[in-house]
């Protein structure tokens, strides 16, 4: 188990392959479940980007911030729909035009859109070929999630990583993407520190200007309400937190929820979190600091993400998937650590039992993967360093 020698790369295939027909069939039968359902299919959370198109095509785009009015819409288009939305005006821009085809079309074309561009951009890295990325990304746990689901692990993931590969020689795309990533500003939380600290002048320039635009952009099509009734949207939001809004707690997977869930009393809970958060920002800037080169600060930025943010889901945690890769592409270079091959088969499947576990067992599983891929990323940076020293 320490070096893994027995896991080659053939053994590897074949375990994934084995492990992979669990998530296949579900995978399948959550797919039936939309496109085989009678009527226009059946709900899932991307009903919620899509309910928020129609509106906006109607005239309507504050509405869609608006629980009551949103869910009336939603009902009317599916009477099993109640899924709000939380996302900031830009990211509207990009569902305008779901609601212009058929629900059940324009969902299959959001995952096979999002998750090839996921696909490709991984590809980039050059640690895997075609065939087992595209497996890795159709049947890991937290993205089979977001295939099922029509969520948006794949575009933040994608973000991610687009940045790693941009950052050190095209800071004016890696500016451009970072700021798109702020349709989650949650996950973001740490990637502003971590340029600062990498002086990444240009890159932040370009983000703040990228920024200003998607500001300008959606107020001038959607107008200026729909950022208040963003943030308006986002107070309801914030009560999912504490257990009595419109999310339940245990679909959250930050340390702050899964403590809640435990017992502890809300500011226990949310120092606690602070600490742990200020913890893995501390680790990502120290990575930064060794200087790993774009694709390294980024992992660090990742891999850190889902420790910072007290607002988080399963659905989120395929970016863990860019500093894996990045860890991967080390160990091509210089070998496997000790254990690695154990963490990042570990990190990988340990998304698939959270929500069960959550919901039943009121425990959050969702922070150790997160700390499993930010521990390798520190370990990674740290030889990699001396290395080049």
């Amino acid at each position: 188990m320490r070096d893994a020698r027995w896991l080659t790369a053939r053994r590897a295939a074949v375990y994934g392959a084995l492990l992979a027909l669990l998530p296949a069939f579900y995978l399948f039968a959550g797919f039936v479940r939309v496109f085989a359902a009678d009527g226009v299919g059946a709900p899932t959370d991307f009903l919620s980007f899509y309910t928020a198109s129609v509106l906006a095509l109607d005239g309507r785009p504050v509405d869609a911030w608006d629980l009551q009015q949103h869910g009336a819409v939603q009902q009317a288009i599916m009477p099993s729909g109640r899924l709000p939305f939380f996302y900031p005006p830009p990211f509207l821009l990009l569902c305008l035009p779901l609601a212009l085809l058929s629900y059940k079309v324009a969902f299959g074309l959001w995952v096979l859109i999002t998750g090839g561009a996921f696909v490709a951009i991984l590809s980039r890295y050059r640690v895997l070929p075609w065939p087992a990325i595209i497996a890795l990304v159709a049947f890991s746990p937290a993205t089979l999630l977001v295939a099922v689901a029509g969520q948006t692990g794949f575009v933040t993931a994608s973000l991610f990583a687009a940045a790693g590969l941009t950052l050190d020689r095209r800071p004016m795309a890696a500016g451009a993407l970072i700021a798109t990533l702020a349709f989650k500003p949650q996950l973001g939380l740490v990637v502003l520190p971590a340029l600062l600290v990498g002086r990444r002048w240009q890159v932040i320039a370009f983000a703040v200007a990228t920024g200003i635009g998607w500001v300008a952009l959606s107020s001038m099509v959607l107008g200026w309400e729909s950022w208040t009734a963003f943030a308006s949207a986002l107070r309801v939001a914030g009560e999912g937190l504490s257990g009595d809004g419109v999310v339940p707690l245990w679909q959250v997977q930050s340390l702050f929820a899964s403590l809640q869930l435990l017992g502890a009393p809300r500011g226990v809970a949310m120092g606690v979190h602070l600490v742990v958060a200020l913890g893995a920002v501390a680790a990502a800037l120290w990575v930064v600091t060794r200087r790993p080169g774009g694709q390294g600060e980024v992992a660090a930025m990742a891999a850190a993400a889902p420790l910072v943010t007290p607002y988080v889901f399963v659905y989120d945690l395929p970016i863990l998937l860019v500093p894996m890769f990045w860890c991967l592409a080390q160990a091509r270079q210089a070998g496997f650590l000790a254990w690695e091959k154990f963490a990042l088969a570990t990190a990988i499947i340990l998304p698939a039992p959270t929500m069960y576990i959550g919901q039943t067992f009121g425990i959050s599983l969702g922070p150790i993967p997160a700390a499993i891929v930010l521990a390798l990323v520190l370990r990674r940076a740290g030889i990699l360093a001396r290395r080049t020293a």
